[in-house]
């Protein structure tokens, strides 16, 4: 299974579970590990962890305080940066998808009033093969990201569309008082597909601004249960809370990549309701 199944197939709250508890488990595991052995490295005592004592610990020096404060401010500009983005393609795919149904809607509508024998059956046609290659080859590479792949298909899919429209023109359908609205409307549709893809980030921008993201997250992570001196059981509590809370930023960052798949994916709602 690749990481895009992963994501389609599996269900939001429980890719959430998984996050909270593979990053909160392995954190608490790797300090209760290794902090003994790293503030030996930095030269600070080692406490009694579960004494009173310990709270009287000296606190990190300037230097790691500095790359934590730099780490930190980093990983909140990247992540507000990128949802931001994210979402603003989100905003434009919902927007693409609901112009494409729309306009789907008003030419199956406008074709249904062709007369019989001049196109009706030709345009119709092209337009539920459309749906059809929309639906079955379109969509699945949009929530695979695949931009290539996707426009391909939907360059297909418009052929078949305007194959009909070429064989309604042949029979007549260009007499219609409503064949220039629906040619207007076929050509939208088009429009509209194209710009579905569009909405999908740039793949390897995007690709390259998540693991920046995952990266700059996980290290201000570790930092902090590296280099702060304080009682093991308070560490280990503490650490469990950051590292669910970085568990569920980083989540939302991936589910909102790809506008197409997670909890608030835009469905395509393509429908025949004008026939």
């Amino acid at each position: 299974m690749t990481f895009a199944d992963f994501l389609i197939n599996v269900p939001s709250s429980l890719r959430l579970l998984l996050a909270v508890v593979i990053t909160a488990g392995i954190s608490v595991v790797l300090v209760r590990r290794f902090h003994s052995r790293i503030l030996k490295l930095g030269g600070w005592p080692l406490p009694a962890y579960d004494d009173p004592s310990g709270r009287d610990l000296p606190t990190i020096n300037d230097l790691v305080g500095r790359i934590l404060a730099l780490t930190m401010f980093a990983f909140v500009f990247l992540l507000a940066f990128t949802l931001s983005n994210f979402w603003g393609a989100e905003h434009a795919a919902r927007d693409a998808t609901n112009a494409q149904s729309m306009d789907f809607s008003r030419a199956w509508y406008e074709a249904s009033l062709l007369p019989l024998g001049e196109g009706r059956a030709e345009i119709l046609k092209g337009l539920t093969d459309y749906r059809t290659a929309v639906d079955n080859d379109v969509d699945p590479a949009l929530r695979q990201a695949d931009v290539e792949q996707a426009y391909a298909l939907q360059r297909q899919a418009t052929t078949a569309l305007e194959s009909g429209v070429q064989a309604a023109y042949q029979l007549g359908a260009s007499k219609s008082p409503v064949w220039s609205q629906l040619t207007d409307n076929i050509a939208s549709i088009a429009d509209d597909g194209e710009n579905r893809i569009l909405a999908l980030p740039t793949g390897n921008i995007a690709r390259a601004a998540l693991i920046l993201v995952m990266f700059l997250g996980l290290m201000n992570l570790a930092l902090t249960s590296i280099y702060v001196p304080a009682p093991l059981s308070a560490n280990l509590v503490l650490i469990g809370i950051m590292a669910a809370i970085t568990a569920v930023l980083l989540f939302v960052v991936v589910e909102a990549a790809n506008p197409y798949i997670g909890s608030a994916a835009v469905l395509d709602t393509l429908t025949l309701s004008g026939g």
